[in-house]
């Protein structure tokens, strides 16, 4: 008796790793991604498009994201798996992720010049909040 339950328990904790494991695998973009994006949004001469992918994932994904460009509050209420497009002017720029405007994350400097630029957002949970990993994945001209 003893060693069957031994074996259930052993099959269950198997089954859940595995689906642990296997969870978040499927959504995380290549670089290359980028040319197989359909732009939504027509920039104008001198302008970039920046793309935000967040991760399709499990943990934190009740939690909206927010989107800040030059300290400025560019995008809100992104739900899990979801992208967006916006136009920044050419030039010099800082990009975050958060859930609030008290955390909102790494900051990503990057250069817009002419071209679409992919960024991928993975929220990480923390005590209270999720919290978002961003990083830039991708370019490609306009």
């Amino acid at each position: 008796m003893k060693k069957k339950s031994v074996g259930f328990l052993s099959a269950i904790f198997i089954i859940l790793a595995v689906t642990f494991v296997t969870s978040g695998c499927a959504s995380a973009p290549a670089g290359n991604q980028i040319e197989k994006i359909a732009l939504t949004v027509n920039p104008g001469e001198d302008e970039s498009i920046v793309i935000i992918q967040r991760k399709k994932t499990g943990a934190g994904s009740m939690i909206p994201m927010r989107i800040w460009i030059d300290d400025a509050d560019a995008a809100s209420g992104i739900k899990n798996g979801n992208q967006i497009q916006l136009i920044v002017p050419n030039g010099e720029h800082k990009i975050q992720a958060g859930s609030s405007p008290v955390d909102k994350g790494n900051v990503i400097n990057f250069t817009a010049d002419g071209e679409a630029i992919l960024f991928f957002a993975e929220p990480k949970m923390g005590l209270l909040a999720a919290r978002f990993d961003l990083n830039q994945v991708g370019k490609r001209k306009l």
